[in-house]
């Protein structure tokens, strides 16, 4: 009996034995994995801010080109708002809501500076005035003032933003009426007491700035985008994700 005794003993003892190996292996397995995990994800985060601090300076030369190319737009504006002939409206009793403002056959000479203003700067597709209260009185192309269906422009933002400020406004992105992406630049024009006289604006095409993403794209960068501030996309390195049905699709995705 005693041997039987002891020779249970030994065996519950070799039980346990195997036990505690085979927890200890588990604690063992989970440790490294547990160890292997964390090393991981933080040399994938260490090697992405190691990317973040080599490229970030080549992503701040784009944002420069890109500022530099909406700062020559709005800067062309006030040069042309400070002209001579655009401080004072001459036909203001001829203006007809049915064309949009008045005859193509008056303010010839702003018309004409209009159209050397896009000769200079392609990327505008129309340049307006509107009168101080926001009423439309000019456009360039004709074409485009008589295509005009909302004659008063005083609840837009950036019209608000220019009253406001009383310098010049770009506002958000939105899509024209030939169907790109487009943003308004809005300047007073000023009398010599400082009173906003009129508004000397223009509708500037985005494509240029997908435009300046193709040719600064490089291997670090799988693509190049441009968000603004509401967050729509506004430029991309593919100009095929700047279709209306694409964009929305790409504001879709989990990295965004």
């Amino acid at each position: 009996m005693p041997d039987e005794r002891v020779a249970v003993l030994a065996k519950s003892e070799l039980t346990n034995l195997r036990w505690m190996m085979l927890l200890g292996g588990i604690v063992a397995i989970f440790t490294v994995l547990v160890v292997s995990v964390y090393l991981r994800n933080a040399l994938e985060h260490e090697a992405f801010q190691s990317w973040q601090q080599q490229n970030r300076p080549l992503a701040r030369t784009l944002a420069g080109q890109i500022n530099q190319e909406i700062n020559k737009a709005t800067s062309s504006l006030r040069l042309l708002a400070a002209l001579p002939e655009f401080q004072q409206l001459q036909a203001p009793e001829s203006i007809d809501r049915r064309i949009g403002g008045v005859p193509a056959t008056t303010e010839v000479e702003k018309r004409r500076l209009f159209a050397l203003q896009m000769v200079a700067y392609p990327e505008f597709s129309v340049l307006f005035i509107l009168k101080a209260n926001g009423d439309h009185y000019l456009a360039h192309p004709f074409s485009a003032q008589q295509s005009i269906t909302k004659y008063n422009m005083s609840d837009r933002s950036y019209f608000q933003e220019t009253v406001r400020t009383r310098d010049t406004v770009v506002s958000d992105s939105f899509t024209g009426a030939d169907g790109k992406l487009v943003v308004a630049i809005n300047t007073p024009i000023k009398t010599s007491d400082g009173t906003i006289a009129a508004h000397l604006g223009g509708v500037f095409h985005l494509e240029k700035l997908s435009g300046l993403l193709q040719q600064f794209k490089v291997d670090a960068f799988d693509e190049l985008i441009l968000i603004d501030r509401q967050g729509e996309l506004i430029g991309h390195s593919d100009p095929g994700w700047l279709t209306p049905k694409r964009r929305k699709a790409f504001l879709k995705r989990p990295e965004i």
